[in-house]
């Protein structure tokens, strides 16, 4: 069967011209659609122009052409979109175009119209300069005076204190000054000289006074129509370099007293103890006996508890017995105790505890047995609820008894039951299926091999 070739494409045609979007402002989106024959065609091919230059699709431009239909879109018009846009359609038997004009105007970049018109009368209004308020005329205060002469208060000694006070009108006046001077020298803040004038108060603290700060202090009030001035002595007695008298003796008194009664040694009370031989009131326990591993535990009491030069001493068969982390032993207020853990077989043996003071000794003893574990596990580990199963495991571990050789079974040579079918004709690709029937059935000696026209297949 012979294929019939189809029949040629017309050339291409618009149908339906390009619509030209007309003037747009920059940032909104500008739409061209056109139609066109063939709309079956598959080598037809859609190109498009801007004053010339090809446009390629991207993320702005989005070119459609589907049965017919030849689609343009620009997301976001810029104003270098401005010109002629045309629509190439070309196929083999030829080609046809269509054009369209864009204009793009440019938005302004800053804005000069008021956003919010009804209130720009409202800003003006507020911004507006306001006329300057009427000056006042300046107040004129009374020249000062002092209300309370200038005074001193405190201990006027070496290394004491002095505080100098003065009161003084006006008091609202802010231009009025304070100024301090001894002997006519000016004073000025310092560490140890502290000025402070508020409210019609002249204050000035001298800390820490020393023989040169005797002298005439002058307290000065200045304003603009005049000062006033008031002065006070101050004279600081000298103290003595040296003190070469006692100060305060019924106190020193005191302290050696005092001094006295603690270094003052406390009298030792003798008290006679009578010494009395040691005597166990209960002997070590019975003797033990356990097994490798498990804990030994011996008490004892004797008496008397209040020798503190008494000794309590442990010996295993007559050697004395040496403690570590193993063997520990405890000798507390008449009670002794002797802890082994664990044990061990070498710890049998004969235990005494022997309790000696300066008058005598006291012995006590007992004994220690202590079975040896089996260095090989030869019974049954199991529980005594499980006894059955011991019997269940040795049967399934004993050997099996092995198989009866039997004679060879003479199964005669193969003979095929069934011959293979020939298959029908088959296409290149299709699976081919052959099969036959053979006996015996139960021959394990039996072998099979294929051949294709004499060949082995493998």
């Amino acid at each position: 069967m012979e294929e019939v070739e189809p029949a040629p494409k017309p050339a291409p045609r618009f149908v339906i011209p390009i619509s030209s979007p007309g003037e747009l402002v920059e940032g909104q989106p500008a739409h061209f659609e056109a139609t066109i024959e063939p709309i079956d065609d598959s080598n037809l091919k859609i190109v498009w122009f801007l004053n010339g230059a090809p446009i390629a699709d991207s993320s702005r431009m989005k070119m459609i052409n589907d049965f017919g239909w030849v689609i343009m879109d620009i997301n976001h018009a810029e104003v270098r979109d401005t010109g002629d846009w045309t629509c190439v359609a070309k196929n083999a038997a030829g080609e046809a175009q269509c054009s369209a004009p864009l204009k793009v105007t440019a938005k302004e970049s800053i804005l000069l119209d008021a956003i919010n018109p009804q209130s720009l009368d409202r800003i003006r209004e507020i911004e507006a300069e306001r006329p300057a308020a009427p000056e006042e005329p300046e107040r004129v205060y009374p020249a000062p005076v002092f209300t309370a002469p200038l005074s001193v208060q405190g201990a006027v000694e070496e290394g004491g204190a002095a505080h100098l006070q003065a009161q003084f009108t006006p008091i609202d006046d802010p231009k009025v000054k304070v100024e301090w001077l001894r002997d006519n020298v000016p004073i000025f803040h310092s560490n140890r000289y502290r000025m402070l004038h508020d409210f019609g108060f002249a204050v000035l603290d001298i800390i820490g006074l020393l023989p040169h700060d005797s002298g005439e202090y002058t307290c000065k009030v200045i304003n603009s129509a005049g000062e006033a001035v008031s002065s006070t002595p101050i004279k600081v007695e000298p103290s003595s370099g040296l003190i070469l008298h006692p100060q305060n003796v019924e106190k020193a008194r005191a302290v050696e007293e005092l001094e006295e009664i603690l270094h003052r040694q406390p009298e030792e009370v003798v008290e006679e103890v009578k010494e009395a031989m040691p005597v166990f009131i209960e002997p070590l326990s019975a003797p033990v006996e356990c097994e490798e591993g498990d804990r030994a535990h011996f008490t004892a009491r004797y008496e008397p508890l209040n020798d503190n030069k008494l000794q309590v001493q442990w010996f295993l068969n007559g050697r004395p017995l040496k403690t570590g982390s193993r063997v520990k032993t405890i000798n507390d207020f008449g009670f002794v105790v002797l802890e082994i853990s664990p044990v061990y077989p070498e710890d049998s043996g004969e235990y005494s505890c022997r309790a000696v003071n300066a008058v005598g000794e006291a012995v006590t003893s007992t004994k220690l047995t202590c079975t040896p574990k089996e260095g090989i596990i030869s019974k049954s580990q199991l529980p005594d609820r499980m006894s059955g199963a011991q019997q269940r495991i040795q049967e399934i571990e004993a050997p099996r008894p092995a198989p009866e050789e039997q004679p060879d079974v003479d199964h005669g040579p193969p003979k095929f039951t069934t011959q293979m079918a020939s298959p029908p004709e088959l296409l290149e690709g299709q699976m081919a299926h052959l099969e036959a029937q053979i006996t015996p059935v139960s021959d394990p000696t039996l072998k099979i091999e294929w051949f294709h026209d004499g060949n082995p297949v493998k």
